[in-house]
């Protein structure tokens, strides 16, 4: 929100960084689509299906 840039990291390549960047985009008031899309442009992405269900699931309320 202020600007600064965040850098996340993963290793093991079971999508847990692609989660947490997704909801912390999405607390931070981006649309959880463009959410998404944004973490698959950078080559992140939730790797389960509980991954995206947990997401879904925490931000049921967000605005798509």
């Amino acid at each position: 929100q202020s600007g600064e840039r965040s850098v996340m990291h993963g290793r093991g390549g079971i999508g847990r960084t692609g989660l947490v960047a997704e909801a912390v985009l999405i607390e931070l008031g981006v649309p959880p689509a463009e959410a998404q899309r944004l973490v698959a442009a950078a080559g992140l992405r939730c790797e389960t299906a509980e991954q995206v269900a947990f997401l879904r699931e925490a931000f049921a309320n967000a605005e798509n």
